[in-house]
């Protein structure tokens, strides 16, 4: 049925090289689809750490599952993701019958992507007339597991996220008043689960106002009520924590000057047949119905905006990517679709290019550190050697005597028996607010100077000193049995709690593990060779 479904897509009849190259594209479709679900089978239940946050995102669930709180004042036990909470709280639940830990979250962020991929397949479907099509979709989508580093079904927010975003423009495009009203609760579930969603959605209310002003403004007015009143909840019930963390403290990053043109050159370039055509399908519907194009084109706007200010600000990293590929994996099958006589097998030469160039990375050819295969493989899944190292190092951090400090490896102390601690990615967060030195990194100094923290917000104090005195204290008088660190980045945590530490804390000779890099992740930071730091003998 599928290849037979060839033979009625919307345009002019199909040629034999045409239903070739849509049978050729079905088959590669169906073939990153397997790839996808054998490598997510093969890791989704690795107790360890894909990518350094898992854990620390596990850290959060666990607090969500207890009723402890998520957004408090910052400690040394604790500091909050500037992320909204809907992954922590979806965790927390599915926790409850796989026990704590990573599976919980993979599990939760796999099954968004199942739910992605059925709406881009489904609204390709319905664009078309073609379930060859939608295969085609939701295969460009599977086959960017590796240009956008295997995050689908890693412990992050990023899917549900984009199944919000998508699940709201789809009630958009092809709902009527009551389906806007739907869209409100997927556009704040959106926003729940990643606030960027408040950088698509307004691009999705200036298209729909294009088609019917009327269900833009309903759509419009009763998110903003829905939503208001979801932000006001939570910053009533957290004391003011969640809105400082999730919207003030972002405001104090910088940003990424370099991928103001890196963005297009670099992480579109790979991406830049489903881009062109795009850009050809929203001309295609503008002949037919000028609305119509414009809430497409809005849709891939939006996303495509989304990805490039979280691209540009710090910390963005090749997940951020993700909306803009979804708005070009759905768009890109309608031009090939919707193709007239004679150019149809070019569009979809351009897209059988696209699934080559997600399996291979041109960029390794002028980008150093990359590698020209970036897609299914070995790459994204954990080693046995990974695994022996974990096991080492929890056996290391259990026989430590007391809690121990250990901020590049979330839920590492929990799982050797110790109390959580704050994350490093979460401490780099909150110390962005504080003024910088000049190698760039966040003075610590400034504490001693209260002249220096006078310009920043009265919550923005508390919190750093909040943060700072917990940490300073716990290293000063000692409270741990060990500071346990990683290289390379190890050293600027010791430099800046350098004053804590001096006197108090001493390296330990000898390497932890005996592979100590085996340690790294499959993704993310380079973070790997612990190190210890151990009270010093007076």
């Amino acid at each position: 049925m599928l290849f037979r479904s060839a033979m009625h897509i919307e345009g002019a009849p199909q040629t034999p090289g045409e239903r070739l190259l849509w049978r050729l594209l079905a088959l590669v479709a169906a073939a990153a689809m397997a790839s996808l679900l054998a490598h997510v089978l093969l890791r989704i239940g690795y107790r360890y750490d894909l990518e350094w946050m898992e854990g620390a995102m596990v850290d959060h669930a666990a607090r969500a599952q207890s009723g402890i709180g998520i957004y408090t004042a910052p400690s040394a036990e604790h500091v909050p993701f500037l992320y909204t909470p809907m992954l922590f709280w979806l965790g927390a639940l599915v926790a409850q019958i796989t026990g704590s830990g990573p599976v919980a979250l993979r599990l939760v962020s796999f099954g968004a992507f199942v739910a992605c991929a059925w709406i881009l397949a489904r609204w390709t479907r319905r664009e078309t007339a073609s379930r060859m099509a939608g295969l085609v979709a939701a295969g460009l989508l599977c086959a960017g597991y590796g240009f956008l580093r295997s995050w689908y079904d890693l412990a992050r927010n990023d899917t549900l996220f984009l199944l919000g975003m998508l699940a709201t423009g789809w009630l958009l495009r092809f709902g009527g008043n009551r389906a806007a009203l739907w869209a409100r609760a997927t556009a704040t579930f959106a926003f729940l689960s990643k606030q960027s969603a408040l950088l698509w959605l307004p691009a999705l209310g200036l298209g729909l106002l294009l088609v019917d002003w009327r269900r833009a403004l309903l759509f419009a007015l009763s998110t903003a009520v829905i939503l208001g009143s979801t932000v006001l909840t939570l910053h009533l019930s957290t004391d003011g924590w969640f809105t400082f963390y999730v919207f003030e403290m972002p405001r104090h990053h910088g940003w990424q000057g370099e991928y103001k043109l890196r963005f297009f050159t670099s992480d579109l370039l790979p991406l830049l047949p489903i881009v062109l055509l795009s850009l050809v399908a929203c001309a295609q519907r503008f002949r037919a119905d000028p609305g119509e194009a414009a809430l497409l084109a809005a849709f891939a706007g939006g996303a495509t905006l989304t990805s490039y200010l979280s691209r540009l600000h710090v910390g963005g990293y090749d997940n951020v990517v993700m909306p803009a590929f979804a708005a070009c994996c759905m768009l890109a099958p309608i031009a090939s679709a919707q193709a007239r006589k004679g150019t149809r097998a070019r569009w979809l030469a351009l897209l059988c290019l696209q699934f080559a160039l997600l399996t291979i990375d041109v960029r390794a050819a002028w980008e150093q550190g990359r590698n020209w295969v970036q897609g299914f493989g070995s790459q994204f899944l954990p080693s046995q050697a990974n695994a022996r190292a974990n096991d080492e190092f929890l056996a290391a951090l259990a026989a430590i005597e007391g809690p121990v400090f250990v901020p590049f490896h979330g839920n590492a102390a929990a799982m050797a028996g110790k109390p959580r601690v704050a994350h490093a990615q979460a401490i780099h967060d909150l110390l962005q607010a504080l003024p910088h030195g000049a190698n760039g990194q966040p003075d610590l100094a400034a504490f001693a100077d209260a002249g220096r923290l006078a310009d920043l917000s009265p919550r923005t104090r508390e919190a750093l000193t909040s943060f700072y005195g917990s940490v300073h204290d716990a290293i000063r008088t000692k409270q741990f049995g060990a500071l346990v660190l990683d290289q390379p980045i190890g050293p600027v945590f010791e430099a800046l709690f350098a004053p804590s530490i001096a006197g108090n804390y001493e390296r330990r000779p000898g390497e932890v593990l005996s592979a100590p890099t085996a340690f790294q992740p499959t993704v993310g930071m380079v973070t790997h060779s612990p190190y210890v730091l151990v009270p010093a003998k007076k």
